[in-house]
């Protein structure tokens, strides 16, 4: 074999060498290992970092390009969520404590006039003002517009009562106006506080030739638990009923005592 061609089989062999240096063979896949410091560094893309790293060492593998990706890409999520978390809990210690609540539940059932100021909580801020409430905060609840008939097949009527049942089992009904037999019939089922025992002496003195008187099923006791007022000029100006209705409390009422002090709101002449 001539010289020349000796030399250039070594040139050959010496290149092989070299690059089976830089070849590594994992399970029958040959993998090239990269001869730049640099190159060996850097993940090609931030999802080729070891996830087992530290976020310290993960950084430390990136060039600036990778590093924005990075943060974009894992850590803006995030940051996101935790602003959401914190939005929604600023939003809910705002409402808490600027939230209005219900200082006193009426419930007018059988109005005639449906269009009433009456319906309205600013049509109560006097009241809630002479009682030291503000009214920015506490407002009165109004449902009216619940209708109830004398006719036992008339299947709309029994959902109404149905639902005013509800109320009163569900401590809803602390003013309770309806027409006097309404009144008495709910007062009859033991949903109507005893007057006897609610009122002051001079409301006693004043309507206790009004009071409306039920026979409660359950103990056959007789006991007050209406009055009659409508000739009460409050219930004039509201345009709910023209004359018979009475008036009354609910027996799990909660707010029994503005509940009274009602009744000497609109008892004044």
């Amino acid at each position: 074999m001539p010289e020349k061609e000796i030399e250039i089989e070594k040139e050959i062999k010496k290149e092989r060498e070299i690059e089976k240096k830089n070849i590594k063979s994992i399970a029958g896949h040959i993998i090239d290992e990269k001869t730049d410091e640099k190159e060996k560094r850097e993940p090609e893309s931030v999802l080729d970092v070891d996830e087992h790293m530290s976020e310290k060492q993960k950084l430390s593998l990136m060039n600036k390009q990778q590093k924005r990706e990075y943060i974009l890409e894992y850590y803006a999520p995030k940051a996101l969520f935790a602003l959401v978390v914190v939005g929604i809990v600023v939003f809910l210690v705002v409402k808490h404590f600027t939230a209005e609540s219900a200082a006193l539940n009426i419930l007018a059932v059988n109005t005639t006039q449906q269009e009433s100021a009456a319906n309205d909580k600013a049509y109560y801020e006097e009241f809630l003002s002479e009682n030291g409430l503000d009214a920015e905060k506490e407002y009165v609840s109004i449902s009216t517009g619940i209708g109830v008939s004398t006719d036992p097949n008339d299947a709309m009527s029994q959902d109404s009562l149905q639902l005013i049942q509800n109320k009163f089992m569900a401590n809803a009904v602390d003013v309770f106006f309806a027409d006097t037999d309404l009144v008495m019939s709910f007062g009859e089922f033991g949903y109507m506080q005893d007057l006897d025992k609610v009122l002051t002496d001079e409301l006693k003195g004043k309507y206790k030739d009004s009071f409306v008187y039920a026979t409660v099923i359950e103990t056959g006791e007789k006991i007050p638990v209406g009055i009659k007022i409508g000739d009460n000029s409050w219930v004039k100006d509201t345009g709910w009923y023209e004359m018979d209705v009475a008036v009354g409390f609910g027996e799990n009422a909660k707010n029994m005592d503005l509940a009274l002090e009602f009744l000497e709101y609109i008892s004044r002449e």
